[in-house]
Parts: C-alpha cells; sequence; structure tokens
C-alpha cells in the first residue's frame, strides 16, 4: 500500500511539473487578443543577478509605446481600457512622424519640427534617430488632423517642407544642409524614486556610478554632461 501511495505521489508531481513547463513555454494569448509575437523586440532585457552591491545583477528592461503603436491602438479600442484618454485629458489620434535627413541622407537630431493646421502650430525636436512625434490637438477629443504644412529649423535656418495630407502618418524629409557634428554628448537619467523602488534604490545607485563612469571610458575625446532627476 505504502509503495502505491509513492507510486501515485510521484506520478502526480510529474504532472504538475509539466503542466507548469507548459504555461512558461507557452505564447498562447492570455487574455483573448494579444500575444507575446504582438511585442516589439526592440529593446533588451539585461541578465538577473542574485542581489549584493556591485553593479550589474539587477535586471532591467524596456518598452516604448511609439515603437508599438499599433498596440497601443488595439488597447485602446479594448472595452476595459477605451475610456482611460477622457481620463488622462488627451488624445492620441492625430500623430504625426516626421523622419529629417541633410543632403548627404545622413539622420538630423535637435531639429525643430513645426506642424502648422487650422491656424495651430506644435512643434518637436528629432532626437539622434531623425525622427519628431507630432500630436495635433491632442486635448481635444473630437478633432481629426486633415491637411497640415510642414517646416524645419536646424542651425538658425527656416525650411519648408510643403503641405501634406493626414494620410500620410510618416513623412521622411531631406533638407539642403551638412550635418553637424560636435563631441559634447548630454545624457539625462530620469529614475523613478517612488516608494514601490524602494528595495531597488540601492541597486539603482551602484549601476548609475557604472553606467556614468563606462560611458566616459567608451567615448574618448568627448564631454559628457551628465543630468539624474528623480521622480518621488
Amino acid at each position: 500500500m505504502r509503495k502505491f501511495k509513492a507510486v501515485l505521489v510521484i506520478t502526480l508531481l510529474s504532472q504538475l511539473i509539466l503542466s507548469c513547463t507548459k504555461m512558461e513555454d507557452s505564447t498562447s494569448r492570455t487574455d483573448g487578443e494579444f500575444s507575446r509575437s504582438d511585442f516589439s523586440s526592440e529593446g533588451s532585457i539585461g541578465p538577473g543577478g542574485n542581489g549584493g552591491d556591485t553593479a550589474g545583477v539587477i535586471t532591467a528592461g524596456e518598452w516604448n509605446d511609439l515603437n508599438n503603436w499599433s498596440l497601443w491602438n488595439r488597447l485602446l479600442q479594448k472595452d476595459t481600457i477605451k475610456a482611460f484618454p477622457g481620463i488622462w485629458g488627451f488624445y492620441h489620434q492625430n500623430k504625426v512622424t516626421v523622419i529629417v535627413k541633410d543632403a548627404g541622407n545622413k539622420l538630423l537630431h535637435d531639429a525643430k519640427v513645426n506642424l502648422t493646421y487650422n491656424g495651430n502650430t506644435t512643434s518637436a525636436r528629432t532626437g539622434n534617430d531623425g525622427k519628431a512625434e507630432l500630436f495635433a490637438s491632442i486635448y481635444q477629443p473630437a478633432f481629426t488632423l486633415n491637411d497640415f504644412r510642414l517646416s524645419v529649423e536646424y542651425m538658425g535656418r527656416d525650411f519648408d517642407l510643403g503641405s501634406f495630407s493626414s494620410s500620410r502618418s510618416v513623412i521622411v524629409k531631406n533638407i539642403p544642409v551638412t550635418k553637424s557634428v560636435n563631441n559634447i554628448l548630454d545624457i539625462m537619467f530620469a529614475v523613478d524614486a517612488t516608494g514601490s523602488m524602494g528595495d531597488e534604490i540601492s541597486y539603482l545607485k551602484n549601476e548609475l556610478r557604472d553606467v556614468v563612469s563606462r560611458a566616459g571610458g567608451q567615448l574618448p575625446g568627448n564631454t559628457d554632461q551628465d543630468g539624474k532627476r528623480f521622480l518621488s
């Protein structure tokens, strides 16, 4: 009888382990609509660790709504989420992406892009990827963007890019300039220091020191200007 009970226990445990393994490996949809394949692979997740006071043991990941815009739009169609824009007080439906390049087809950073429509203008600056994300009438729930004009300000010069329709949500334009390059690197670290992050703060201190130190060492000949902002 004891032998039979032992065999039964082992069988049940093996079934439990097998079930857990299948759950971990599964990529099936958990909410009836989305799966892992819906999420961008852009960004990285670092290796985990066992704790301690040295850098490199904290696990981190990256998520960018702009890189997963179609998923974001689909989420806002769900009954449990679609009321959120009204709660937040801003509306994202009129987004225009502008990518600016120089005459040699190099991406331009820190170019000011202006989007003008119905007598209004909204502006954004390009990042290192040459991309500016603009939202027309972001606080108006019922507004629909139709025709608009674009212009760019770069190195003290103004460039009219012309008129466009809202059917063009991504616009790539070259302007007749040569990209300005300098050796000054501006880095801003924004750190979540709210109560829920309390157990991670000691790790973040070490990670920040390590990143700042390594960034300077990997870019010889450049001037690093670091800033830190703790959100509490």
